[in-house]
């Protein structure tokens, strides 16, 4: 699936989560982003964590069918309830678009991981009961300017593998094996933003999972991403 394709029959804000779809599994937090107005971004997870827009001028202008524009200076989204977000292990969705290579942007910061660009690379650091924040992954070469891309970030607390899939595609494996089970540094959870570093360029449909997601269900999520949806 491209990254237009992406934008074909979206389902509505606020749609319905078939619970019983085999990658509803583990789902505590899904934020298409596409409500067009105002400054809530819904969370279509049966939990209801939802997103805050934060520093937009005019949040009108930086909405659209196609997720939310941000402009690197001072726009971030709050997520509620961050405390939730404490899991041994896990998996992030994201579905980016980058303005520049200059510098390090922030995609996500949740209370037990970040995933960030540094220049042309994608990059997690993540925190451990017996690290702390420590780097947990890395791909060069994988950011791409203006085009629409899907990155996971998946992490089994089992086995300690790290895997990062591009477009449904594994881009980067490893065991870590001093990473152990992921903890919980604080409640911050922000997409866009971490301190001072803002993302540049636009987010859509974030979802973010309390289990680790295999490479088969990753590319699944890329090819379909709303059969889980009720219509």
């Amino acid at each position: 699936m491209s990254g237009e394709q992406l934008f074909i029959n979206r389902p509505l804000p606020g749609a319905q989560i078939n619970q019983s779809h085999p990658l509803a599994k583990g789902l505590v937090g899904c934020w298409l982003m596409n409500e067009q107005a105002g400054i809530r971004c819904i969370d279509s997870s049966p939990y209801g964590n939802h997103g805050t827009m934060v520093g937009f001028g005019v949040p009108a202008n930086s909405r659209s069918s196609q997720g939310i524009k941000f402009d690197g200076v001072d726009d971030c989204i709050d997520i509620a309830n961050q405390a939730l977000f404490n899991f041994y292990g896990g998996s992030c969705s994201v579905w980016v678009k980058s303005n520049d290579y200059i510098g390090s942007h922030i995609i996500v910061r949740t209370p037990q991981y970040v995933l960030f660009s540094s220049g042309m690379s994608f990059n997690v650091f993540a925190s451990s009961v017996s690290q702390g924040w420590h780097g947990a992954g890395s791909k060069s070469d994988s950011i791409d300017l203006s085009v629409w891309d899907n990155f996971v970030y998946s992490y089994n607390s089992t086995n300690n593998l790290t895997i990062i899939c591009k477009n449904g595609v594994l881009i980067y494996s490893s065991y870590i094996i001093t990473t152990g089970n992921l903890s919980m540094v604080d409640t911050v959870f922000t997409v866009g933003r971490e301190g001072s570093n803002y993302w540049n360029g636009s987010i859509n449909d974030m979802r973010i999972y309390s289990r680790a997601l295999n490479k088969d269900e990753i590319k699944e999520l890329y090819l379909n991403p709303y059969a889980m949806f009720m219509r």
